[in-house]
């Protein structure tokens, strides 16, 4: 189950790994196996596309509003920048939030 004070820290770091990619909020962070799509007022790109890149790296230091876990994982920015994890992938998990409390949460794909 998620809880709304995962995120308590600003992001601090995205590293893109092959056919993922990690975001790192100081003492957490989620591990994105699905493909991911970013949804801003004006645009949305999904993730491979050009532009994705450049616009998950500007939101470097934004701070999470909330995060929902249905029916797929959204991480909502205060600046209104919608994360969202599709719902299928190729592998068996989907992602992954981790903490340096110990905390996992791996959600699968079904």
């Amino acid at each position: 189950m998620l809880r709304a004070d995962l995120l308590k820290d600003p992001l601090t770091q995205v590293v893109f790994i092959h056919h993922y990619l990690q975001l790192c909020f100081q003492d957490a962070g989620f591990s994105f196996y699905n493909p991911v799509e970013l949804i801003a007022e004006y645009s949305n790109f999904l993730q491979g596309e050009p532009g994705f890149a450049d616009a998950l790296v500007g939101l470097i230091d934004q701070e999470v509003a909330r995060v929902v876990g249905e029916p797929s994982l959204t991480i909502e920015f205060k600046n209104g920048v919608i994360l969202k994890v599709a719902e299928d992938g190729e592998g068996p998990e989907a992602w992954e939030y981790y903490a340096l409390s110990g905390e996992s949460i791996v959600e699968q794909n079904t």
